[in-house]
């Protein structure tokens, strides 16, 4: 098994993705997760903005890219994750901060520091949580 297909097997271990639907479609078995609905958040973030975050966030090392039907890679510096994708999840290459987005329209932050940056960056998001974004840390 190569190093992409262990790291995806990983992933499904850890966050319970498996290259399909995901938190806030279906139940997640972890507390450090923040959804939004992408036509709320673009509308008090413009994507541009979304995008530098995550490029910024991610730039260290890049990230492996999981895609439901373009495989898996690798891309540093992560550059065009803005809000529309569709069954997509990104990660850190310890696996420990994810972002996936949904054919809903939903966009979900994965871990504790991925999600303390974002507050601390867009400390507005906390009202435009996704109906659906039911489980975050509320002691962060």
């Amino acid at each position: 098994m190569d190093k992409l297909q262990r790291a995806l097997k990983e992933l499904k271990r850890l966050w319970g993705w498996n290259r399909y639907y995901w938190f806030p479609l279906e139940p997640a078995s972890r507390n450090d997760l923040l959804a939004f609905d992408c036509s709320q958040l673009e509308a008090e973030l413009e994507e541009e903005e979304f995008q530098d975050f995550i490029t910024a966030f991610y730039q260290e090392e890049g990230v492996y890219v999981f895609s439901e039907y373009d495989g898996i890679w690798v891309e540093s510096p992560p550059r065009g994750f803005g809000y529309w994708h569709s069954e997509l999840c990104i990660a850190d290459f310890k696996l420990k901060n994810v972002v996936y987005w949904s054919h809903e329209g939903t966009v979900t932050l994965g871990g504790n520091r991925l999600i303390n940056s974002f507050k601390k960056s867009f400390p507005f998001c906390e009202k435009i949580i996704c109906n659906w974004g039911y489980q975050i840390l509320n002691d962060t």
